[in-house]
């Protein structure tokens, strides 16, 4: 489900009388998020292949809760849930967001490099 905080039983009111039903109602289930991950690097003399990796996500417990020392290319959720805009057309909440690193899968390249060249990974989602 949706978390949140309120400070005053106004705040509560208002709450239940306008975000209940973004509250109880998923907007998808089973979701599973899936980076393309291998990019072939033809752009030097030698053919170089990266990958990107998850190393943090942010935006929902399950996210903040996986283990992203083990291999992430893919990542599960139970459901997501839609979030309320308010009078200025604002929402609070709603956006998962993903810290992705390049690594190299030549073993012999294993220093920091440059890769704004590289195209992000494509991103695939499954409900």
């Amino acid at each position: 489900g949706n978390y949140c905080s309120v400070d005053t039983p106004e705040n509560f009111k208002e709450l239940l009388d306008q975000e209940f039903s973004y509250f109880v109602t998923p907007l998808a289930y089973n979701i599973n998020i899936s980076f393309g991950s291998v990019y072939n690097d033809t752009s030097s003399s030698s053919s170089t292949k990266y990958e990107w990796k998850v190393i943090k996500g942010y935006g929902s417990p399950e996210i903040q809760s996986v283990d992203y020392s083990k291999d992430n290319y893919s990542i599960k959720l139970s459901t997501i849930f839609p979030s309320f805009k308010n009078h200025k057309n604002e929402t609070r909440g709603g956006s998962l967001l993903f810290k992705l690193k390049c690594v190299s899968l030549n073993n012999d390249q294993q220093n920091e490099e440059d890769f704004s060249h590289l195209s992000l990974p494509s991103l695939s989602c499954k409900c």
